[in-house]
Order: C-alpha cells, then sequence, then structure tokens
C-alpha cells in the first residue's frame, strides 16, 4: 500500500537587532496518510519548493531532516514567491506537497510574511 506523508508548513517571522531573520517553520509528520503511525525516525527530509506562480516552482531546495530552515538563501531575489513543502522518508517516498504561502522579498529581506492557516481546529468536550 503506497503511504503519503503530510506536513503543516507554517510561516514565522524574526527580528534580532534590526534584522529580519525570517524562517520557514513545520511541524513534523506523526502518521502517514492511512492513518498509521509515523515514527520520527523514518523521515529523512524536507524539501521547499518556491516560484514566483502558485503551483508553478522554479527553486528546489532539500533542506535535511530539520523543522526550520531560513528563507534567505533558498530564495534572495525581490519579488513576490510562492512556496510549499514535501518529505520524505527513508523509503524514498516524497509526500504530496502543503499548500502554497506567499511573500514578498524586498531589498532582499522578506516582507509582508502572511501565516499560513491555523491547524487543529476542533470543538472540545
Amino acid at each position: 500500500m503506497k503511504r503519503i506523508l503530510t506536513v503543516l508548513l507554517l510561516l514565522a517571522p524574526l527580528t534580532v537587532t534590526g534584522v529580519n531573520l525570517s524562517t520557514f517553520n513545520w511541524d513534523a509528520p506523526t502518521t502517514y496518510n492511512d492513518g498509521s503511525a509515523m515514527p520520527g525516525s523514518d523521515i529523512a527530509s524536507y524539501t521547499v519548493y518556491c516560484g514566483t506562480s502558485a503551483g508553478v516552482y522554479t527553486v528546489t531546495q532539500n533542506v535535511g531532516n530539520v523543522i526550520s530552515t531560513p528563507i534567505i538563501p533558498i530564495i534572495s531575489a525581490d519579488g513576490g514567491y510562492y512556496c510549499a513543502l514535501t518529505t520524505t522518508d527513508i523509503k524514498g517516498v516524497e509526500s504530496a506537497k502543503t499548500s502554497d504561502i506567499f511573500f514578498i522579498i524586498a531589498g532582499g529581506v522578506p516582507q509582508s510574511l502572511a501565516p499560513a492557516a491555523p491547524g487543529n481546529f476542533r470543538v472540545m468536550p
């Protein structure tokens, strides 16, 4: 049975001593798409895909097995960017891409960062 991984991508701006150190951040998947448990040791890497049009990616960067990575140097040219993320497991199976997120780089610094939709929205008893 083919299993597909899912990930949640968040974009979090950080500012330290006046320098914008914006990063891509995400939660590691804990299950396969069939609902079975996925141990963290099954994650091999994550790949960030970015481009200037939604769903069209001209930059692909494997960032290893981390849950955060700086936006720059993945992309640094001024403009608007759409980015998505995938997970690859230790068997080499890559997940579907997340939904695109959009942000602008101006003067070599990420600007107008738009957060991803919140996750785990539910009613609690």
